[in-house]
């Protein structure tokens, strides 16, 4: 099966063709000229095939051929979309307006930050704390090491060994494969569920530190669609004013 996804603007989905009028598809929505991906659907009797990978890259790979942006509310493509995401890609500041505030991350980790002591505190509890999350909860212990924050001159700042000093150490955090992959992991399990909020799940001050994590880690990445949607569903796309105002006297 040597087919191309194509779109079928009729019905609003990317199409993978798999038999005589059966397909693989991608569901969407436009939201102020952006394309929506809201669900992927598989025939059953085609599951553990691969065929939903296909349609995952050939989706992407015609938004690119378009220039078109999109947001990942479907689980399948937010997790598709993060596995793939690149390592070590510099941006500017968008959202100051400054220019570029890091270095490019190295692409062999030589872990200048000592990364690991993320890796070691999560190692024990990551599955845990993934899974009361997938239950609309988080257990205010795990906050500092699964969503940590930038260190900040206040009272309520992130305490250490976990609070993040700089750009640059969140650009390594988020080139990580482990640490990387299991904080847009985490963000993914928050996509789903966008029917709640912050406060509901968190608790108002854990909701607080989401903030912040969501807020570093924006600045640190690029074009994180993940991050995205969750500050447009829980923070009506709003950055952390502490975290903002501690990274401006870097610029």
């Amino acid at each position: 099966m040597d087919t191309e996804v194509i779109e079928n603007t009729q019905q609003h989905r990317f199409e993978l063709p798999i038999a005589d009028e059966v397909f693989a598809a991608a569901y969407y929505r436009i939201e102020s000229g952006k394309i929506v991906l809201i669900h992927t659907e598989v025939p059953s009797e085609f599951s553990g095939q691969g065929i939903a990978t296909r349609l995952a890259q050939g989706t992407f790979e015609l938004l690119r051929k378009t220039g078109r942006k999109a947001i990942l509310k479907c689980p399948f493509m937010s997790r598709f979309f993060a596995n793939r995401q690149t390592a070590g890609i510099c941006r500017c500041r968008r959202r100051i307006g400054t220019g570029c505030l890091r270095k490019k991350a190295s692409s062999e980790m030589s872990d200048e930050y000592d990364l690991q002591r993320f890796v070691r505190a999560q190692d024990a509890v990551y599955e845990d704390a993934l899974g009361i999350l997938r239950q609309g909860m988080m257990c205010t212990s795990y906050m500092e090491f699964i969503f940590p924050r930038l260190a900040v001159n206040r009272s309520d700042a992130a305490p250490a060994p976990y609070a993040i000093t700089s750009l640059d150490e969140a650009s390594a955090y988020l080139s990580s494969p482990i640490l990387g992959g299991r904080y847009r992991e985490c963000i993914g399990a928050l996509q789903r569920l966008s029917g709640s909020s912050a406060h509901a799940v968190f608790g108002d001050v854990d909701a607080k530190k989401l903030h912040a994590s969501l807020t570093l880690f924006s600045e640190a990445s690029n074009d994180e669609f993940l991050l995205e949607t969750i500050f447009d569903v829980w923070f009506d796309g709003l950055l952390d004013e502490d975290t903002m105002n501690e990274l401006n006297p870097m610029s």
